[in-house]
């Protein structure tokens, strides 16, 4: 058998510096869930939002953006 493997774009996880490592792992599961779908993104804009919220930040927002990289 011969698996042929295409690495996908870089994904980076910005905004959440005063967070551990593991809170920002558990937040936003990239890494562990190996994909970057709009559900996952929706569901990880839900936690940090929840998170914050619960940290009395009634009014966190934590909006998600794809950036396109264009060929140069």
């Amino acid at each position: 058998m011969t698996l042929s493997v295409t690495p996908g774009p870089k994904v980076t996880v910005a905004g959440l510096d005063l967070l551990s490592s593991d809170q920002r792992k558990d937040l936003v599961p990239v890494e562990r869930e190996g994909s970057v779908d709009e559900d996952l993104l929706e569901d990880s804009t839900n936690r940090i939002e929840e998170f914050f919220r619960g940290q009395g930040y009634r009014d966190a927002r934590a909006p998600h953006a794809r950036w396109r990289r264009t060929a140069s």
